[in-house]
Order: structure tokens, then C-alpha cells, then sequence
């Protein structure tokens, strides 16, 4: 941190330490110095060093862990991929643009909790597709169950050739089309299961997904449960203004 530098210092001193972790010095996972050693190592008060930090916090950049100190958790505010968040074809391009690499699928349960939370159907015959999605040359943007009507289901040979969304293969196979997609966002902390399929930092900041896809008669037959980093996806969405009428 220079000392010429017309910022605040705290904005500065923030700005500094984001070129820190954006070059790896302090790569994702890595403990940040104390607000002590900030202090010491670039002349600034304790509320300075506070401050700074308090600015990547909410940018995502870093997490606060008990008896361990101040984690890197992302090393940018901007997401590899952005999902909008608009008509049924917007969220479809998730499913087209993301290559889908399937952990496991077979039969699938679900307990009375778990299948109250994703809105399933009740006493539901269905199979469940575990699986990793990601662009080309990249982490994983998502880790993903998806719990689909056992009458409609891929087989284990169409699951493995799968190109296109799940959705889309069952209304070409079956004439049966997602009608009405139904959605809920929820901010969550990655467990450790999902850190470890995602490559991430377990506590990282993250999405959950649940959507429950519904035929023109209104019937669920696909439910997707998805778990992303916020650093590598997020939503979007433009919203405008209404023309006053004449």
C-alpha cells in the first residue's frame, strides 16, 4: 500500500490485499495476516485494518473462522457464470452451456423431510441423478441431484450419452414438456461433502437451487436440488419500468 495513494487508507489497504489474493500471494483457502500483523506491516490503526477487511468480507472474498483467523474463500467478485433469471428458455441455459458429468444414478429416496423441502411428490417412484456441472476447462459450477419420475427416467445408456438438459431428453422422448418450472434460491454455506465435489473452500459462501419442473397438468415430474460457489455462478436479472399509460 502506497502512502500517496488519494483513498481512504482502509480502501486502499483493501484494494491491496484484493491484488494479493486475485495473484495467489494469498490463494483461496489460505489464512489472511491478523488484523495485528495489517497493522504492523502497512503503518495503519486497528479500525483501518478492521475496515479493510470488513470490505472483502462482503464482496465474498474472505470468510471469519473460529480459532482459525480469516479465510480466503474466492479470489474474485466476478462469477464465471451468470444465470438469467427470466423465461423458461433462460433457464434452460444452464443445462445447455454446462457439460453435465454424471457421479451416479439409480433408484432413489427420499425421506419425508427431504422430500417436504424439495416440494416432491409424496410416496414418489423416481430416480436420482448425482452429477457435477461445469464449463470446459474449468471448476465445477454445480453440484446437482436430480430426482426424476421413474416412468419417465433415462435408462443407465441414455444417462451416460446424455447432451442436452434432462427435461429437454424427456420431451423428446416422451412428448412429456416442462410446462411451469418452479424456483427457490437460498444462500448456504458449503458442507464438507459439497466443498470436496466442488473443489472448494468447506464454509465458502454458496447457492442452493430447487427446482421443481411441472407438466401442462401441473404434475412434478423432474426436481433438481443444485449447490453452487458463489464465485462461480450467480444469478442475473433486468427488470424495467413499466410505460405510463397515456
Amino acid at each position: 500500500m502506497t502512502q500517496n495513494d488519494p483513498r481512504p487508507r482502509y480502501q486502499a489497504l483493501a484494494a491491496d490485499l484484493r491484488a494479493h489474493i486475485e495473484s495467489d500471494a494469498y490463494p483461496v483457502g489460505s489464512t489472511l495476516p491478523t488484523e495485528h500483523e495489517l497493522c504492523e506491516a502497512n503503518k495503519v490503526s486497528r479500525h483501518t485494518a478492521r475496515e479493510a477487511l470488513r470490505l472483502l468480507l462482503e464482496d465474498g472474498l474472505i470468510a471469519r473462522r473460529r480459532g482459525v483467523g480469516t479465510i480466503v474463500v474466492r479470489k474474485s467478485d466476478a462469477p464465471a457464470f451468470a444465470q438469467p433469471l427470466g423465461g423458461l428458455d433462460d433457464l434452460m441455459k444452464y443445462a445447455r452451456n454446462a457439460k453435465l458429468q454424471v457421479v451416479s444414478y439409480g433408484e432413489g429416496m427420499l425421506g419425508l423431510g427431504e422430500a417436504r423441502r424439495l416440494g416432491a411428490p409424496r410416496q414418489w417412484s423416481h430416480k436420482t441423478l448425482k452429477g457435477l456441472r461445469a464449463l470446459p476447462g474449468q471448476p465445477p459450477l454445480g453440484l446437482t441431484h436430480i430426482h426424476i419420475d421413474a416412468k419417465l427416467a433415462p435408462s443407465d445408456e441414455d444417462v451416460g450419452g446424455l447432451t442436452t438438459s434432462v427435461t429437454e431428453w424427456i420431451e423428446h422422448k416422451h412428448g412429456v414438456q416442462a410446462a411451469q418450472i418452479k424456483q427457490i434460491i437460498s444462500a448456504i454455506l458449503l458442507d464438507a461433502n459439497a466443498a470436496i465435489a466442488l473443489d472448494a473452500v468447506q464454509g465458502a459462501a454458496g447457492l442452493r437451487t430447487v427446482r421443481r419442473y411441472c407438466d401442462p397438468g401441473g404434475r412434478v415430474f423432474v426436481v433438481s436440488d443444485s449447490i453452487h460457489p458463489t464465485d462461480r455462478f450467480s444469478y442475473e436479472m433486468t427488470v424495467q419500468r413499466d410505460k405510463p399509460s397515456a
